[in-house]
């Protein structure tokens, strides 16, 4: 945050001499530009006060930092280039200037951006000295809209300074414990592999007709938001209300704006009230007991904000934050994975030769059981495949605020100081991943010893975070998208309606996610597929302490 002026300030005075000493040169050399016209001279004195400012307002930069990226505007050149190129900027800016880490400064910001990852696991492990707390607390105020002693409560012991509590680390610790393997998983596992059935069943043509029509990107969007929140939030689910989806995704949709906009109240208007709308049916969740019945997560997230004596109508402004977390990146995740198996030639159906094995068929019956579990030990090109398509499709920033001056690759890190690390850069360093980054490949995870093909370690791979913040949910997340793209692709045959193949661009998709999304929607022909239309279908997942994850630190 820039210092506020006053007559007494040291950098006031900075200005001051400053623009004094420039004044002086400029009298100095009068005499020998009288033939020099006003425009000329004006425009010296404007050059000269760029600079000014450019001290002013600017923070220092000590040689012992990372290099600085220079803008060419001053003062406000960072600031354009992320509004013109949003996340490809840092792209831009690494392939300037070729340096594993470098310093971005901004009015009233010094950025520090890792792009290697050898340095991103340095950054890992010391999460003492590089924390996500407080972009917890100014995201909860200004995005969520926690009132000012909610806020207050969130920042007491903010940095774990004084030992392993506070409602910041109680809601790390509720998240990680409830979504952990165990109980508490299995029970979110079995709601949401039922809603996922519930929503496939629905999808089969109507009898009579040859193919139903879908909006892909809508259509995953619905079975990923209700099979997800149901499991979250049980019987009482409140996004089980259309209006309260709605609402959701227009607030999500402004966060942005909520961010980084100068007048984010007449910017952001309706994502404003679209949030207050949720959060007020949220609190009536809460209010009326209904988390009882819902998810191990709902609850500790409740009873923690209980705990830690947070106020009532704050408890809904906190959990619109958690809605946030369980949402925005699986919805496009399972989206990428599904139209990709489908785009690229041969993988549908090699895909689904590892499936099609993997599948309990009981013809007495007439019933196919997929189990979960079984895929993810059976079926490495699937797995290999959603874990590409997470690096692939990556567009999101890791955030840390450095809490102490910090050496990091041989440079000074300053407290204060904010380190950003861009999935797009990390995923797309040809060091790390080969000649071909930036290519969806999805063969990359698979293991081939007869080959000797080495696969990539995991310190490049930034889809579900690192270190202390490696993401909770990866496991819910990880059964969930190969329930959906499992279950669909060995039940029914997709195709455009156009008869054209055409991935989205993703120009436009939101800075504030984890993974892009789609410029336009597709509109799908799902058929059933021949030879399966006859059984009707489950989902099992076993003991999910037998759930083998994306990550190799994850163990079995």
């Amino acid at each position: 945050m820039a210092e506020p002026l006053s007559s007494s300030s040291p950098r006031v005075d900075e200005f001051q001499s400053l623009t004094s000493s420039a004044f002086e040169k400029l009298s100095s050399v009068t005499g020998t530009a009288k033939g020099l016209n006003g425009f000329t001279l004006g425009t010296a004195v404007m050059v000269l006060l760029v600079f000014a400012l450019n001290s002013l307002l600017l923070p220092s930069h000590d040689s012992r930092e990372p290099p600085v990226a220079k803008p060419s505007i001053p003062i406000l050149g960072h600031m354009i280039g992320f509004a013109r190129n949003s996340f490809t900027y840092y792209n831009i800016l690494t392939k300037k200037l070729g340096q594993p880490i470098f310093t971005i400064l901004m009015p009233g910001r010094r950025i520090y951006v890792v792009t290697k990852p050898d340095l991103v696991v340095q950054v890992d492990r010391q999460n003492k000295k590089f924390s996500f707390a407080p972009i917890v607390y100014e995201f909860s105020k200004v995005t969520c809209g926690v009132g000012k002693e909610a806020t207050e409560i969130l920042g007491q012991n903010l940095l774990g300074e004084h030992g392993n509590w506070g409602l910041c680390e109680d809601m790390v610790i509720g998240m990680r414990e409830s979504l952990k393997p165990g109980d508490n998983l299995d029970s979110m596992n079995r709601i949401m592999a039922e809603d996922i059935c519930q929503s496939l069943d629905a999808t089969k043509p109507e009898p009579g007709k040859e193919f139903r029509l879908i909006n892909l990107q809508e259509w995953v969007a619905y079975v990923v938001t209700m099979a997800t929140t149901n499991s979250v939030y049980g019987p009482h689910n409140p996004y089980k209300r259309k209006d309260v989806r709605d609402a959701f995704w227009v607030f999500e949709k402004g966060i942005m704006k909520m961010l980084v906009h100068p007048f984010p109240k007449y910017a952001a208007k309706d994502a404003l009230e679209a949030r207050d709308f949720v959060t007020n049916v949220l609190n009536e969740y809460f209010i009326n007991g209904h988390h009882k019945q819902g998810s191990g997560l709902a609850q500790a997230r409740f009873n923690y904000s209980v705990k830690n004596n947070v106020p009532v109508e704050d408890i809904g402004r906190f959990e619109i934050g958690g809605t946030i977390a369980i949402l925005v990146n699986t919805l496009p995740s399972c989206y990428w994975i599904l139209l990709l198996i489908h785009y690229v030639p041969g993988l549908l159906e090699e895909i689904r030769k590892e499936v099609d094995a993997a599948l309990i068929i009981d013809k007495e019956k007439n019933h196919v059981t997929i189990d979960i579990t079984t895929i993810k030990n059976n079926c490495p090109l699937l797995l290999s495949t959603l874990k590409e398509s997470l690096r692939y499709r990556g567009i999101g920033t890791a955030l840390r605020i450095v809490t102490q001056d910090t050496v990091v690759g041989g440079y000074l890190l300053k407290k204060d100081s904010m380190v950003q690390i861009p999935l797009q850069v990390i995923h797309g360093d040809e060091k790390h991943w080969g000649e071909h980054a930036m290519d969806f490949d999805p063969y990359r995870f698979v293991k081939d010893p007869a080959s000797g093909k080495k696969l990539p370690d995991d310190s490049g791979y930034r889809s579900f975070g690192g270190g202390k913040h490696l993401c909770p949910g990866r496991f819910f997340a990880t059964n969930e998208i190969l329930a959906v793209v499992g279950l669909f692709i060995s039940r029914y045959e997709m195709r455009p309606a156009s008869g054209k193949w055409d991935l989205p661009t993703t120009f436009n998709s939101n800075a504030a996610t984890q993974i892009s999304q789609p410029d336009f929607e597709m509109e799908m022909e799902v058929r059933n597929r021949a030879g399966y239309e006859q059984y009707t279908w489950n989902v099992e997942l076993r003991k999910s302490n037998k759930v083998v994850a994306v990550l190799s630190g994850d163990g079995q």
